[in-house]
């Protein structure tokens, strides 16, 4: 019998819930019900001052309609070259599938999982570890619960619907976090990486992969001409609303430091990697050229004093 879904607690008090099949309820009188098959703990669904709002994510998500998509394969569909995606998951996936193979850990939460590909991708590295996962997205969420169904025999996965400021789960509860690409989507950054540390076991590690915000900053505006002339050419909107996108904001090297600080956490290792322009503009790069560019950007990242250019942060925390 799974017993996964017995971590889960009210993310409200924290107290233990009562799982029944339509949902979940607790004695402070929180009802948590189904969205389709999986459990709906956010206690935020919108922050109009920060204009973040988990419909957009779950629009953008339902309109794509990936379905279950690995990193690689949303890459393909993407217009990425695939020697292209491999540089960038070895530089910014690899660090964390090693560092997880070398701590073995007995619970692991993708926070922000999606689909929950990369939660398969990284038990290929650690046999045993039980993975959780959370995302505002019911959509993707359902998605991921549709594949825990169909790999039911490996019964090593669970996954919810949450907010990562309010995790419905216990103090103390998981070895490794992984926060991949999900920082800059946040409510509220500094308050999920509190969040994180208290269901952290002491000495527990929280690794964070994100866009920097000096290079991010850099290539949206280096990219304004070319992509009028991209929308020009496809005969497509020309001038797009911010608000047509889902809620993106990279943190400062300053913002993440204080967060982290403020939380009680040691930097263990950090890292910038990718040096190459934004994923979004590698369609565009004539394969020649990308394979050059691709060259010269494993040469800078051996150059510590180019370290600023680097695309992402690769940020490995330890719980003091």
């Amino acid at each position: 019998m799974n017993t996964l879904p017995e971590l889960f607690v009210c993310p409200k008090c924290r107290s233990q819930i009562d799982i029944g099949e339509n949902g979940a309820s607790c004695s402070c009188g929180s009802i948590f019900p189904k969205r389709k098959s999986a459990f709906d703990f956010r206690v935020v669904l919108e922050d109009k001052e920060r204009n973040w709002d988990s419909e957009v994510f779950d629009s953008a998500y339902e309109k794509a309609d990936t379905g279950f998509e690995d990193g690689m394969l949303h890459a393909l569909n993407a217009g990425i070259p695939e020697f292209a995606e491999r540089y960038r998951q070895d530089s910014k996936e690899r660090p964390v599938k090693e560092f997880i193979a070398s701590k073995h850990p007995e619970r692991l939460l993708d926070l922000g999982c999606g689909c929950g590909w990369f939660c398969y991708e990284l038990a290929e590295y650690s046999e045993g570890t039980l993975f959780y996962g959370i995302d505002v997205s019911a959509f993707r969420i359902n998605v991921f619960k549709d594949e825990i169904r169909k790999r039911a025999s490996e019964n090593r996965m669970e996954c919810a619907l949450a907010n990562g400021e309010a995790l419905p789960f216990s103090d103390n509860v998981f070895d490794i976090v992984v926060m991949r690409e999900v920082l800059e989507h946040l409510q509220d950054p500094s308050g999920t990486i509190m969040e994180v540390c208290r269901v952290l076991k002491d000495g527990g590690y929280l690794v964070i992969t994100t866009p920097t915000k000096l290079m991010t900053d850099f290539w949206e505006f280096a990219s304004l001409v070319p992509t009028f002339f991209k929308r020009l050419v496809r005969k497509e909107t020309l001038f797009k609303k911010v608000t047509e996108a889902a809620y993106d904001s990279p943190l400062s090297v300053s913002a993440i430091k204080k967060a982290a600080n403020t939380a009680g956490y040691e930097i263990e290792k950090w890292d910038k990697v990718i040096f190459l322009p934004h994923e979004s503009y590698l369609q565009f790069i004539p394969s020649r050229i990308l394979k050059l560019m691709i060259k010269t950007a494993r040469v800078i990242g051996k150059l510590p004093f180019l370290g600023f250019l680097g695309l992402h942060h690769v940020i490995f925390l330890r719980k003091a």
